[in-house]
């Protein structure tokens, strides 16, 4: 069997052709096993990526709405819940202004808070905005307290008159020409009236009426 000369192959070809001595030519011999493609014209696709885990969205979920221990996370609503019912039921009671009687101070649709802890510790002043109860149907009311127990008031010409003095109310943009008779109030009896005095409604009230005092009022 004669001797292989030099033998060339050609790293991409599938077969490679063997040369031999003085130029002879031999069959051409496979240079890789049968059934396997050259490297070259393999074509290689990437892996498709994992498939997402709903477990894990679901557990990353949950530890964004509820946090790293849950239990914690619902003692703290319970007690936001809680605190925000004590609140609103006998601290503030969340009201909206319904009319102009209140005006320039408080104007139509004003939403506010009275202040059910005002007077516990105090009787109501002069010049605070009160919350009250009138009527048989327990009516709520927003007026400016202006006379206090066993004082002698009056309105003459829409000026307040306080023991014989004039009231002096800087939060009333026009007095009227409103007319109330001089009275001595009793015991626990405040007058009241709104700062829109050409429309609003004067009255006294008993201590028992008012409820507190509109938070965040100035006088």
């Amino acid at each position: 069997m004669p001797m292989l000369g030099t033998g060339i192959l050609e790293p991409l070809a599938a077969t490679a052709t063997v040369r031999g001595p003085a130029g002879a030519f031999f069959p051409s011999l496979r240079t890789e096993p049968p059934g396997r493609r050259p490297v070259s014209a393999v074509c290689r696709r990437s892996a498709p990526p994992p498939a997402a885990d709903p477990a894990a969205e679901g557990s990353l979920l949950s530890r964004l709405v509820l946090g790293r221990s849950p239990r914690k996370t619902f003692l703290r609503i319970l007690i936001l819940v809680g605190a925000c019912a004590i609140t609103f039921k006998f601290i503030l009671l969340p009201i909206r202004v319904s009319g102009t009687s209140m005006e320039p101070t408080c104007h139509d649709g004003r939403v506010g808070c009275i202040n059910l802890l005002a007077y516990a510790w105090r009787s109501p002043q002069r010049g605070d905005i009160v919350g009250l109860r009138t009527g048989p149907d327990h009516q709520l009311m927003l007026k400016r307290l202006i006379g206090l127990p066993g004082e002698r008031i009056a309105i003459h010409a829409g000026t307040v008159y306080i023991n014989g003095a004039p009231l002096d109310e800087p939060y009333v943009s026009w007095t009227g020409t409103g007319e109330w008779p001089e009275e001595t109030l009793d015991k626990n009896t405040y007058f009241v009236d709104g700062d829109n005095r050409p429309i609003s409604q004067q009255f006294n009230a008993g201590r028992d009426q008012i409820l507190g005092k509109l938070w965040g009022a100035q006088h």
